[in-house]
């Protein structure tokens, strides 16, 4: 991710941020599953249900998250150090516009032990 940046809570913005990304999640309908998430979460064999409850107890706990831009120049969001269980895990994802409708994208969720 280039030029990161933790959002921040002092920040209107940054809270407005947080915010959006836990209604998101709280919604299954917005969301967007990218099809490496599938083969990186049967790795640790867990289901979409744990890693939406842990990137909503990540936010609910007031973690830190990171914005910045991705190699092909898109804004996103990343969350590290996440877990569930035994396992900890890094997410990667953005908001994405299809027609008129938003949703988020949640674009990989690396297992630590891959070394990102």
């Amino acid at each position: 991710m280039r030029s990161p940046r933790d959002l921040r809570d002092d920040n209107p913005a940054d809270v407005a941020i947080r915010a959006k990304l836990l209604r998101f999640l709280l919604d299954p309908s917005k969301l967007i599953w990218f099809r490496d998430v599938e083969r990186e979460l049967a790795a640790l064999n867990l289901t979409r249900a744990d890693v939406l409850d842990a990137l909503v107890a990540f936010i609910d706990a007031g973690r830190p998250i990171t914005t910045g831009f991705f190699d092909n120049n898109d804004c996103g969001f990343e969350i590290t150090d996440c877990s569930v269980g035994e396992y900890a895990f890094f997410a990667h994802m953005k908001f994405v516009t299809y027609g008129v409708l938003e949703r988020l994208k949640i674009m990989s969720t690396h297992p630590r032990r891959w070394g990102y």
